[in-house]
């Protein structure tokens, strides 16, 4: 059965004007070619739907059966239509991506209002968390894409690198470490260290920079989130190490970071993708813009 979409406009639209002038006039179409589409319809079907007179053409009783059908089916199609052509210009939509606490407090904001000024209408569904849970959020395609600091080595994932970052120590402005020459593994060993949970990768780039130099951190305490980290460094009871981004210290006069002069404190963030799947138009163009601020922040 060989039917068209030519050929169903054509018929509902001689049906709503009793006229194939009319119709054809809508369709921008002659009339012989609009009767032929009709007639090719008729037979497609085996039914008559239309009665022509020289004066009137009017709906069979098949013909007042299927119309209505297939009014409701090229209005549905119509919106199909219509809303691809919007997805596919960004008028809207909605990004759902995975992010580091430390970026999504960070760059993430900028990157965000940067694109609404262009795209106004598409909507984000923020998951912040930690890097792994990130990549597994990735795998089970509950987000479209993550940023994270997780090193990516899957035949199933892709990853586009975004930017390097040097983790810093983060101390009262008077501990004896903002005066060492040198901020060193052997220097961070000396004094008690809040650290971040074992499920972090920060946790665990403190864990295996100290034990490439058969060292143990000097732990006095071990917390979920960044912020308590630091909100124990400001109460005195010990440095810690952390992403700069993760913290606003310009509203924290009381402290004071330096970067850790080794290159096993040094994390690569990227963006993470399912390797066969396609980001959406306007997840695509937001990692486009995501990159351009990353770049305007660091030039800056």
């Amino acid at each position: 059965m060989n039917i068209t979409l030519r050929q169903l406009r054509a018929l509902v639209a001689v049906s709503r004007f009793e006229s194939f002038t009319k119709a054809a006039e809508l369709l921008h179409v002659t009339q012989p070619a609009l009767t032929v589409q009709v007639r090719q319809l008729e037979e497609a079907l085996d039914l008559k739907l239309l009665d022509r007179t020289t004066r009137q053409v009017k709906l069979t009783e098949a013909g007042k059966d299927i119309v209505p059908i297939l009014q409701t089916l090229l209005r549905e199609l119509d919106s199909v239509v219509s809303r691809s052509k919007d997805l596919s210009s960004k008028r809207v939509g909605s990004i759902r991506l995975g992010c580091l606490p430390s970026v999504a407090a960070s760059v993430l904001p900028l990157a965000i209002a940067a694109f609404r000024e262009q795209f106004p209408n598409v909507s984000f569904v923020l998951a912040d968390g930690l890097g792994k849970r990130i990549v597994q959020d990735v795998r089970q395609e509950t987000i479209e894409f993550g940023i994270t600091d997780v090193d990516v080595d899957a035949p199933d994932l892709a990853s586009v690198w975004l930017f390097d970052e040097t983790m810093h120590v983060f101390y009262p402005q008077a501990h004896p470490i903002a005066r060492a020459k040198k901020t060193t593994v052997e220097e961070l060993a000396k004094y008690p260290i809040i650290l971040m949970a074992p499920q972090s990768n920060a946790r665990t780039a403190v864990d295996v920079a100290f034990a490439s130099h058969d060292r143990r951190p000097n732990a006095s305490c071990e917390v979920v989130y960044m912020s308590t980290a630091i909100g124990m460094v400001r109460a005195g009871l010990g440095i810690t190490v952390l992403p700069p981004m993760a913290v606003q210290l310009e509203t924290m006069p009381d402290l004071g970071s330096r970067p850790v002069d080794d290159p096993g404190f040094i994390r690569r963030i990227a963006v993470v993708t399912k390797a066969d799947r396609s980001l959406s138009p306007a997840a695509a163009a937001f990692v486009d813009i995501l990159r351009a601020t990353v770049n305007d922040r660091r030039l800056r």
